[in-house]
């Protein structure tokens, strides 16, 4: 911008000075203020790297251990009715996976896995929870809450295989975290599956004993009343004759009382016949055989 133009603005001469500085002259001030400050800037700098070197070796080291587990949606079908036993849902797939991964992260996992390895009670476990001391005085809440912020879940995409990663200042324990919280979700899902077939027998189970009560009392009701109409009707296996292969309990009673009746009264006449013919019947004498001398 020339002096004429300067002029035309109204500017003095100070103003006149600033405003020709162009962009290469700011560069070269800037320039000048840094190599003046030079020592001041590299010992800054090499305080900042000092400073996180430091922070690098004092730092306590930190392990992540991952484990895998397999999280299947179909569960096995114990009832052929849909209603009794429904067969998930296809479009639930995505929602599932999400609940087990929330399942997974959770404080309730989080206390089996406590529960399981007795956390709270190994030292070696709750240094590598950062617990100092050997965690004398850490509660167990607050071993749970440590062992919920170092578990986290991640899926895949297009499979069914979770994850689970865990870390902590120890590799061995990091890694024995780790297979502990997919142990507890496996079983948890095995036991979620074993309780709702547990579910279906006793409901089956309960069925059954009252059918059979129901059962049982139309049975009774049935021969309560045959009994009393008299419609009670026994049959006889293949070898017996024709008229007694069926008939009431009370015809088949007075049946027998008149079989044995008539076969007493028949034997009572033979046993008469036989003293009678004994009493009217004349006897021979008997001669003895001679001996020959």
């Amino acid at each position: 911008m020339d002096n004429a133009a300067l002029a035309a603005l109204g500017l003095d001469g100070t103003e006149r000075r600033r405003a020709s500085v162009g962009p290469a002259a700011s560069l070269r001030q800037m320039r000048a203020s840094v190599y003046r400050q030079r020592y001041l800037l590299i010992a800054i700098f090499a305080a900042a790297i000092l400073i996180g070197a430091l922070l690098t070796f004092l730092a306590p080291r930190l392990y992540t251990a991952v484990a895998s587990v397999q999280l299947d949606q179909q569960a096995p079908r114990v009832l052929p009715n849909n209603e009794l036993d429904p067969a998930p849902v296809i479009g639930d797939a995505d929602r599932f996976l999400q609940t087990q991964l929330d399942r997974l992260v959770s404080r309730n996992m989080a206390e089996l896995v406590e529960r399981r390895l007795k956390v709270s009670a190994n030292p070696r476990s709750l240094e590598a929870l950062g617990f100092e001391s050997g965690g004398a005085d850490a509660s167990r809440s607050e071993v749970v809450s440590a062992l919920q912020a170092g578990v986290s879940a991640q899926l895949g995409l297009n499979t069914r295989l979770a994850r689970v990663t865990f870390t902590s200042r120890d590799p061995a324990i990091s890694a024995l975290v780790a297979n502990a919280y997919a142990d507890e979700l496996a079983g948890s899902n095995v036991l979620a599956k074993t309780e709702t077939s547990a579910r279906a027998e006793e409901y089956l189970l309960q069925q059954l004993a009252g059918a059979k009560v129901r059962l049982e009392s139309a049975e009774n009701s049935m021969l309560a009343y045959a009994r009393n109409a008299d419609l009670t009707v026994t049959v006889v296996p293949n070898g017996g004759s024709a008229a007694d292969r069926g008939g009431s309990l009370r015809s088949q009673e007075l049946g027998k009382l008149s079989d044995s009746l008539a076969d007493a009264a028949s034997t009572t006449s033979h046993k008469c016949n036989l003293v009678f013919q004994c009493r009217h019947t004349d006897f021979l004498p008997i001669s003895s055989p001679s001996l020959a001398g």
